[in-house]
Protein backbone atom coordinates (compact mmCIF):
# COMPACT_ATOMS: atom_id res chain seq x y z
CA UNK A 1 0.00 0.00 0.00
CA UNK A 2 1.11 3.53 -0.81
CA UNK A 3 0.49 6.47 1.39
CA UNK A 4 0.64 10.15 0.39
CA UNK A 5 0.70 12.91 2.76
CA UNK A 6 0.82 16.43 0.98
CA UNK A 7 0.19 20.18 1.67
CA UNK A 8 -0.50 21.27 -2.03
CA UNK A 9 -1.00 24.91 -0.40
CA UNK A 10 -3.92 25.54 -2.63
CA UNK A 11 -3.80 25.54 -6.54
CA UNK A 12 -4.24 21.33 -6.67
CA UNK A 13 -5.73 21.52 -9.95
CA UNK A 14 -2.72 23.11 -10.99
CA UNK A 15 -1.02 20.10 -9.24
CA UNK A 16 -2.98 17.55 -9.65
CA UNK A 17 -0.47 15.65 -12.18
CA UNK A 18 2.08 15.81 -9.53
CA UNK A 19 0.32 13.51 -7.41
CA UNK A 20 -1.31 11.27 -10.33
CA UNK A 21 2.34 10.52 -10.96
CA UNK A 22 2.90 8.77 -7.57
CA UNK A 23 -0.28 6.78 -8.04
CA UNK A 24 -0.74 6.19 -4.51
CA UNK A 25 -3.44 4.08 -3.03
CA UNK A 26 -4.36 6.31 -0.59
CA UNK A 27 -3.52 10.28 -0.09
CA UNK A 28 -4.38 12.82 2.19
CA UNK A 29 -4.41 16.21 1.33
CA UNK A 30 -4.29 19.16 2.72
CA UNK A 31 -5.35 22.94 2.09
CA UNK A 32 -7.26 21.86 -0.90
CA UNK A 33 -10.56 23.63 -2.14
CA UNK A 34 -13.97 21.94 -2.36
CA UNK A 35 -14.53 22.78 -6.19
CA UNK A 36 -10.97 21.25 -6.68
CA UNK A 37 -11.84 18.42 -4.66
CA UNK A 38 -15.38 17.44 -6.56
CA UNK A 39 -13.13 18.12 -9.98
CA UNK A 40 -11.37 14.97 -9.03
CA UNK A 41 -12.38 11.62 -10.88
CA UNK A 42 -11.97 8.02 -10.32
CA UNK A 43 -10.74 8.22 -7.06
CA UNK A 44 -12.99 7.76 -3.51
CA UNK A 45 -12.83 10.38 -0.86
CA UNK A 46 -14.05 12.58 1.53
CA UNK A 47 -12.99 16.68 2.43
CA UNK A 48 -13.58 18.70 5.21
CA UNK A 49 -13.44 22.66 5.97
CA UNK A 50 -15.40 25.58 5.75
CA UNK A 51 -17.26 26.44 3.07
CA UNK A 52 -15.39 26.12 -0.43
CA UNK A 53 -11.93 27.14 1.24
CA UNK A 54 -9.10 25.18 1.73
CA UNK A 55 -9.61 22.04 3.59
CA UNK A 56 -7.94 18.67 3.98
CA UNK A 57 -9.26 15.78 1.89
CA UNK A 58 -8.31 12.14 2.07
CA UNK A 59 -8.64 9.99 -1.29
CA UNK A 60 -8.69 6.34 -2.12
CA UNK A 61 -7.74 4.65 -5.86
CA UNK A 62 -6.47 1.25 -6.84
CA UNK A 63 -9.31 -0.74 -6.00
CA UNK A 64 -8.91 1.32 -2.29
CA UNK A 65 -12.22 3.47 -0.92
CA UNK A 66 -13.00 6.03 2.04
CA UNK A 67 -15.33 6.67 3.78
CA UNK A 68 -16.25 8.78 6.74
CA UNK A 69 -17.24 7.43 9.88
CA UNK A 70 -18.68 10.25 11.31
CA UNK A 71 -18.94 14.33 11.67
CA UNK A 72 -16.37 15.64 13.51
CA UNK A 73 -16.58 19.35 15.44
CA UNK A 74 -13.58 20.22 14.57
CA UNK A 75 -13.24 21.68 11.16
CA UNK A 76 -9.94 19.95 10.14
CA UNK A 77 -10.62 16.60 11.32
CA UNK A 78 -11.42 13.26 9.39
CA UNK A 79 -12.14 10.31 11.01
CA UNK A 80 -12.34 7.67 7.81
CA UNK A 81 -12.41 4.04 7.37
CA UNK A 82 -10.66 2.47 3.87
CA UNK A 83 -11.48 -0.56 2.67
CA UNK A 84 -9.62 -2.61 0.09
CA UNK A 85 -11.66 -4.42 -2.57
CA UNK A 86 -9.55 -7.76 -2.48
CA UNK A 87 -8.95 -9.44 -5.60
CA UNK A 88 -7.24 -13.17 -5.98
CA UNK A 89 -3.60 -13.24 -6.55
CA UNK A 90 -2.39 -14.06 -10.46
CA UNK A 91 -1.38 -17.81 -10.69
Amino acid sequence: MGVVAWNCMGGFSRKVTSLAALAPDIAVISEVTKPAFDGISDVSGVWTGRGGAKGLAILGQNGWSIEAIHDSPRRHLLAVRANVEMRPLPS
